[in-house]
């Protein structure tokens, strides 16, 4: 079995694909805050899935909102907007976070009726936006942080290899989230002297 995987392993990562995911892996392996480890895997994460635009959000639990957005190849502006109007108006975030596993969003959505939706023409397609494909890491009921990565229209949808890439990532994610998560709420004790 092992020796099948690897086999796979091969056939989906060509040689550039392979340096962004051993990139992402010595990132997920490295102590940091939630915040910058999720801000480090933009570049990484584009490269391997080859996509072309990333971001990030944590569930504001106390709010009811994503917030502490982390992007890239993004216009800042288009974060400001989600975090302020459109994270109430999203069609594809609910259906996705749902999943709990990475997934495209034409898997929950067909993208004919995504492309009707006034999320999509007022929001995605203005910065350029077409396919995309969402990962929610949870360490049990707790939202640790998400990706949110998407292609131009330009190029084709993720495919089958690319979500087999990502949720060979995936487990690391969540892990990684998790001990960042546990580490800052212990640091957050007080101390008995």
């Amino acid at each position: 079995r092992w020796r099948h995987s690897c086999l796979r392993l091969d056939v989906y990562l060509r040689a550039q694909r392979l340096l962004h995911f051993q990139r992402v892996i010595a990132l997920l392996a490295t102590p940091m805050q939630a915040d910058e480890l999720r801000s480090a895997l933009a570049e990484p994460m584009l490269g391997l899935l080859e996509a072309d635009f990333y971001a990030s959000y944590v569930w504001d639990e106390a709010a009811c909102r994503f917030a502490r957005g982390v992007a890239l190849n993004v216009d800042p502006v288009h974060g400001e907007r989600y975090e302020a109007q459109y994270q109430f108006d999203d069609p594809l975030t609910p259906r996705l976070l749902a999943r709990r596993t990475p997934t495209r969003a034409t898997d929950v959505l067909p993208q004919r009726e995504l492309l009707s939706t006034g999320f999509f023409n007022d929001f995605l397609r203005p910065d350029g936006l077409h396919w995309g494909v969402n990962a929610y890491a949870h360490d049990g009921g707790r939202h640790l942080g998400d990706l949110r990565i998407w292609r131009r229209r330009t190029r084709p949808n993720f495919d089958a290899d690319d979500l087999a890439i990502l949720r060979l990532v995936y487990p690391a994610f969540v892990q990684a989230l998790s001990r960042c998560a546990d580490s800052a709420a212990s640091a957050s004790l007080p101390t008995r002297e």
